[in-house]
């Protein structure tokens, strides 16, 4: 049957219990749990398995033979046995359990007898949580035996004689709380010792390693407590067996001397897997490598104050290494130091000891070294570099006979020095395949050699006082786009001055200085700045397929791990020259492009020629006093400010261009005149013009429809557009207008048809010679002069809109009416309405304001707080009503009809007749001589 659960008692007396074949009681099961007795007291097994043994098979009960036979016998089957704490398995004779197959048991429990194992495939015995009371055998195969510490033992919880047979056999030892190691002696026939720490133990190495060495892994530390010597391998090592990778947290303490003579080139006298590693004693390794430290969590960390000698690699490091001893290889590389894992350059390394080798001094990869020791190679390389950084500080000594410094050309290096390089530096391959970008940053140090740059866009800076940089031989840029940059912490004054094998020239400023830059003749390259501070620049400067002026590259990037990070330019730049964009096949963002911290103003000339996508790009302020010229192509874009007193057009003979694209806020006293849009608005953007802004070809002004924008156009300002496209396209938003404007508005314009955003026209004295149109959202005209100064339509197009009266100057004005409003609202000033006017939403009158009109003007209801005049030549009939506190006057030789009122103000007659048809609430009449009031209540 499938399986035998037993909970009660099955006992076989002399016989068998349990037996397959047999006389005695027969199953077959898949599984066997065991919780309560099985039992018999005989020659035969308790458990006699030998021709199936279960898949499953546990047991935290007692399976026991009183006699002298086995408890369970396997025979040449596979046994796979838990025996659970509490459980107790046991016999009489010598032997509890047996296969001659293989045994893969794990015991918690009791085990009364000994074992023996098979020489089928490997066994396994973990007995780390139990105790055997009897012996173990393991027979053939590379088996593998897991025990608990003894106080003066290796197996603490077996307590008879252990032979691990033939094999490589491994002896796993469980140290769950602080040892002293003593005694390493292994069982017989074991040939090979790991410990494993839990708990945090703390493990002290204080006797010679075994023949193998010791193999140790898990969560604590290790401590050499004696000198340790080995002669056929290493003295300390990681998990023999790879199981639960990437779990250890293990600390490493040594003050002692290991010296380990090794027979494999490629191990290491101490190889382990780590979170910390400390040596302040001496390390040698013979015939390979002295140290091996790879992280086990991200932030470890190898403190070295002592020695570490080997012929091979001194220390090979995944993770930091703090350096303060000495370690030196006799035959090849002393130090290999890379990341182990994380952000390239998230992690920095330093060495302010000896670090010598042969043929590499250290090899660095993807972290940042700080070094204020000394770094050689005495027939190689002193520093090796993939994807690194080299603080080389005052004092700091790196030296090689074939290069001081050499990368691999494919990854991205920095070398900040501020001591001392002898020998060359070598940035890599100059192959069109390498286009890592390097740099070197003179910080007032040395190099007695040549430095080389690779085949990437390179950046060599260094002082504008001090143009060699420390570099007693040559400067080779290399191939790709490299830049040779000056830098200034003071108020300079300079010419600039390319350097060979550089194709462009570089300047950083800090603490605010101020650098004015010149040059007598042309130049045919580009230039970038950095830093914080103002740059001046008096040269004419022409090129093709790069900015000539460029103020995006930082003075260091953030990646860098230089510890001095700009993370942005902070630059007030000026050009006072002609910026010329050679045309080519080539194509560039800007002639002059920057970042969205820095200013740059043109006083100058910019000829954005044909194949850049704008003059200007991505600052924060741009001011134009001079002239930019353009063919096909913005302006500016991208910035947050335009300030144009100068002029901006459309180059002679050119394709039709642009003025602005993504900029916040443009205020223009000059000439913006081009046949694209002038002025695209995006973002709430605003427009103050008292100069001209002009398109020939499209709409002078845009918005793109993402936010309210708002253009202020002054009494000097004229703002022209194409006659199919008028003069202004809002996409709602504020437009008051005191100037000219030669073209239709369109307030509530869109793609796609008429906008729903509000509008405002503020017709502050200004002319549109054109049409005024409003979208379907709730827009609005306000009147602030005598008139609109709109020589076409007017039209509040859908929605529920307002004209609002607001004259504040004295004089008497007029409104000729609009159609498509709804409300009306008067808010200062005396206002006079020509000709009908309906507003189905009503009149509002305020307080001091006045207006007059004839009955017909007044379709719909007016609240009344200042002054309301019928001002009636002919009789008409008001039918709406009045309410407030303001007067009411009949004025003009006709009848005015009125129905019955609310209003509480004054009602005077000054001509004709006022007739009413219902009563008034006000009680202050007043009739003047000649003038007639007449009611059909009789009153």
């Amino acid at each position: 049957f499938g399986s035998l659960i037993n909970a009660g008692t099955i006992d076989g007396g002399t016989g068998s219990a349990i037996a397959f074949p047999g006389t005695e009681t027969s199953v077959f099961p898949s599984a066997i749990v065991n919780s309560g007795s099985i039992v018999s007291e005989g020659a035969p097994a308790t458990l006699a398995l030998t021709a199936s043994t279960p898949q499953q098979f546990g047991n935290s009960g007692r399976i026991v033979n009183a006699g002298t036979g086995l408890a369970i016998d396997a025979g040449s089957r596979t046994l796979g046995l838990v025996n659970a704490s509490g459980g107790v398995i046991g016999s009489g004779g010598p032997t509890a359990i047996r296969s001659t197959f293989e045994v893969s048991l794990t015991n918690a429990g009791t085990i009364n007898g000994g074992i023996v194992g098979g020489d089928g495939f490997a066994d396994r015995i973990d007995t780390r949580a139990g105790i055997v009371n009897g012996s173990i055998l393991l027979n053939g195969g590379d088996d593998r035996l897991i025990t608990a510490i003894g106080p003066n033992t290796l197996a603490g919880n077996v307590t008879g004689t252990i032979d691990g047979g033939t094999g490589t056999d491994l002896l796993e030892v469980i140290v769950g709380q602080d040892h002293v190691l003593t005694n390493v002696t292994l069982p017989i026939n074991f040939e090979v010792l790991q410990l494993d720490l839990t708990n945090d133990a703390t493990l002290t190495l204080a006797a010679q390693p075994p023949a193998g060495g010791y193999f140790v892994r898990g969560t604590g530390t290790v401590v050499v407590g004696t000198d340790l010597t080995t002669t056929a391998g290493p003295a300390i090592s990681n998990n023999y067996v790879q199981e639960n990778l990437g779990f250890e947290e293990l600390r490493f303490v040594n003050d002692r001397a290991v010296t380990a003579t090794l027979t494999r080139s490629f191990d290491s006298a101490v190889a382990l897997r780590v979170t910390t590693a400390v040596n302040s004693g001496t390390i040698t390794a013979i015939n390979g490598s002295g140290v091996s430290f790879q992280k086990a969590t991200s932030e470890f960390l190898f403190t070295n104050s002592g020695t570490i000698v080997a012929t091979n690699t001194g220390a090979i490091v995944g993770g930091m290494l703090q350096n303060t001893g000495t370690i030196r290889s006799l035959a090849g590389t002393a130090v290999s130091n890379d990341l182990g894992g994380g952000g390239v350059r998230a992690d920095t390394s330093t060495n302010s000891g000896i670090v010598d080798g042969v043929t590499t001094g250290y090899e660095l990869s993807s972290l940042v070294l700080v070094n204020s020791g000394v770094i050689t190679a005495s027939n190689g390389v002193g520093l090796g570099m993939s994807g690194a950084t080299l603080d080389n500080h005052v004092g700091g000594i790196v030296s090689g006979t074939q290069a001081a410094i050499r990368s691999d050309g494919f990854f991205e290096n920095y070398v900040a020095n501020a001591g001392t390089i002898d020998g060359n530096v070598d940035f890599g391959s100059t192959s069109i395949f390498s286009s890592a970008r390097d740099w070197f940053i003179d910080r007032g140090g040395t190099v007695n050699g040549d430095v080389r740059m690779g085949g990437g866009d390179d950046v060599f800076v260094t002082d504008l006082a001090r143009p060699s940089g420390g570099v007693s031989g040559t400067i080779d840029g290399g191939t790709g786009f490299d830049t040779f940059r000056y830098r200034t912490s003071v108020n300079a004054q300079a010419v600039i001055a390319p350097h060979a094998t550089f194709e462009g020239v570089g300047y950083e400023v800090a603490g605010g200085a101020k650098l004015t830059l010149t040059s007598a003749t042309a130049l045919d390259l580009p230039l970038s700045f950095a830093g914080t501070g103002t740059i001046d620049v008096s040269a004419d400067l022409t090129g093709v397929g790069r900015p000539l002026i460029d103020a995006s590259t930082l003075a260091l990037p953030q990646y860098s791990g230089l510890g001095d990070d700009r993370p942005v330019n902070a630059l007030s730049i000026v050009s006072r020259g002609t910026l010329t964009a050679a045309n080519g096949p080539s194509t560039s963002r800007a002639v002059v492009y920057g970042s969205s911290t820095s200013s740059f103003e043109n006083a100058g000339t910019i000829d954005a020629g044909s194949t850049a996508f704008a003059a200007v790009q991505s600052w924060n302020a741009v001011t134009n006093s001079g002239t930019i010229l353009l063919n096909g192509n913005y302006a500016v874009t991208d910035a947050a400010f335009l300030i144009n007193s100068g002029t901006i057009r459309t180059a002679t003979g050119a394709t039709a261009s642009s003025g602005t694209l993504d900029v916040r806020s443009v205020t223009n006293s000059g000439t913006i005149d081009v046949a694209g849009i002038a002025i695209s608005l995006s973002n709430d953007g605003t427009v103050s013009n008292s100069g001209m802004i002009v398109s020939t070809g499209n709409a002078a002004i845009t918005s793109d429809g993402t936010g309210d924008g708002t253009v202020d156009n002054l009494a000097s300002g004229t703002i022209r557009g194409s006659t199919a496209t008028g003069a202004i396209q809002m996409h709602g938003g504020r437009l008051t207008n005191a100037g000219a404007i030669i073209g239709s508005v369109d307030m509530g314009y869109s793609p796609f048809g008429q906008s729903f955003a509000s509008g405002t026209y503020v017709a502050n004295g200004g002319t549109i010679a054109g049409n005024l149109v409003f979208g379907s959202g709730a827009d609005t005209l306000i009147v602030t002069a005598s008139t609109t100064g709109v020589s076409g339509t007017i039209d509040g197009g859908a929605g529920i809109d307002t004209i609002t009266l607001d004259k504040a100057s004295a004089g008497a004005a007029m409104f000729a009416g609009a159609s498509n409003f709804e409300r009306l609202t008067v808010v200062n000033g005396n206002w006079t309405l020509a000709g009908p006017q309906s507003y189905a939403r009503g009149t509002s009158i305020a307080t001091g304001a006045s207006l007059t009109g004839t009955a017909p003007a007044f379709a719909g209801n007016v609240s009344n707080s200042g002054a309301l005049i019928f001002d009636q030549p002919t009789s008409a009939t008001f039918a709406g009503s009045i309410t407030g506190t303001g007067t009411v006057t009949k004025a003009g030789a006709g009848t005015l009809t009125l129905g019955a009122q609310t209003y509480t103000g004054a009602t005077g007659v000054t001509a004709g007749t006022l007739a009413l048809t219902g009563g008034l609430a006000s009680t202050d009449l007043t009739i003047a001589s000649g003038a007639t009031l007449t009611s059909a209540m009789g009153t």
